[in-house]
């Protein structure tokens, strides 16, 4: 692991940002961060605070009209994902605080209405995640709520409350779909075994309509709870929780200041797991310190896994707050449990950080980034909507 870290250390150093890969791409802070699977050109997906869904073909010639930049205005809110479809990529999902779900149809260049989740008056559609197989979209609200909506028949599947507030993420394992991940408002990451959720169209039919009648409580009445396999408990708000590409490892984000890689989570069981000391260790929990306040004008840091990397070691991307600028790569054993790892009861490999990107043309900081899936490119997104393109 060792190893292949320092090889794919190696490969990182080659990238540089130059001048041509700075783009203003939305009119405001870059939320959502998506990069297209095109071996051909780079093309970057950019979702805004003002609801803005911004494309760049940052290999468009120097005099493209707009610097190979098209912006749209799907939505009235934040769009805070944006995700293209696993198997049919010219399908650029993009989600919504105002609570839609829309499908950007790059070959007709048209949108349609892909799902209308509004369970309350007060809340709104936080996060989405397309499961690897393309069929179904997970949601969560800002509520607790979290649903499955299918992409083929246009349904909802069910619906359920799995945090007492608001869902930050909702991840489905790359290989295993019934293991859903979630982190939340409420300092917590859960783990769902989805075969266990009730398919009851009744309690899922609410899901995409205004169900909670004017002064009703959001307690939950009309939809069920989930019942964790694992729920790990923090002192802060978890930002995210995201599998590794080979589902061995989960990684989150905390307003605690930590990134956390757990290993293999869905083994765990308990209600009130620690992730911090010797419980954490146990737990199989490793923890980084990584500052993590960025404060009311920025995005709140989310972390992207290099999906190249599969086995062996792995590899994610994540902003940093630190001077001069820069994004920082971090690189963890694939199996965290495995002899010698670290993980379990400690020592060995642990989660390094590899690279950090900056540059003359990186001035400010990057609260969400990605990876291109096949090419080693890093693409940043910052909080004036400019991406910066390290290739």
């Amino acid at each position: 692991a060792a190893q292949g870290s320092a090889e794919y250390a190696a490969r990182l150093a080659k990238l540089t940002l130059a001048e041509r890969g700075v783009a203003k791409v939305t009119p405001n802070r870059a939320y959502g961060v998506a990069v297209h699977p095109s071996t051909d050109k780079l093309v970057v997906a950019i979702g805004d605070r003002d609801g803005n869904l911004g494309l760049w073909n940052a290999d468009a010639p120097e005099d493209a009209e707009n610097n190979g930049v098209v912006c749209f205005k799907p939505h009235t809110a934040t769009v805070n994902v944006v995700q293209f479809h696993p198997t049919t990529p010219t399908k650029l999902y993009s989600t919504s605080y105002d609570g839609t779900v829309r499908c950007f149809d790059m070959v007709k260049q048209s949108f349609d209405l892909v799902a209308l989740f509004t369970p309350g008056r007060d809340t709104w559609l936080q996060h989405t995640h397309v499961s690897p197989c393309g069929h179904t979209m997970y949601l969560g609200d800002s509520d607790g709520l979290v649903a499955a909506h299918d992409l083929r028949s246009n349904e909802t599947i069910w619906a359920a409350y799995a945090h007492d507030n608001k869902v930050q993420t909702v991840n489905v394992h790359p290989t295993i779909p019934h293991y859903l991940a979630t982190s939340s408002l409420d300092r917590s990451v859960k783990i769902f075994d989805l075969r266990k959720v009730s398919s009851n169209k009744k309690a899922a039919s609410t899901a995409s309509s205004a169900s909670k009648s004017e002064g009703s409580s959001a307690s939950g009445d009309d939809h069920p709870s989930m019942d964790p396999l694992a729920t790990f408990v923090e002192s802060r708000s978890v930002n995210c929780a995201y599998w590794s590409p080979s589902g061995n490892q989960l990684l989150s984000v905390t307003q605690s200041n930590f990134l956390r890689l757990f290993n293999k989570p869905y083994e765990q069981s308990g209600k009130a797991i620690p992730v911090a000391g010797e419980g954490g260790t146990k737990a199989g929990v490793q923890s980084i310190s990584h500052d993590n306040q960025t404060g009311r004008y920025l995005p709140v840091f989310h972390a992207a896994w290099d999906p190249k990397c599969v086995g062996g070691s792995e590899a994610f991307v994540v902003g940093s707050m630190k001077q001069p600028r820069m994004v920082e790569v971090f690189t963890s054993p694939a199996d965290l449990g495995a002899k010698g790892a670290g993980g379990g009861g400690g020592g060995g490999a642990k989660p390094t950080r590899v690279m950090c990107f900056g540059g003359e043309y990186l001035n400010s900081v990057q609260s969400r980034n990605a990876f291109h899936p096949t090419h080693d490119i890093v693409v940043c997104g910052n909080a004036s909507g400019r991406v910066h393109v390290f290739r």
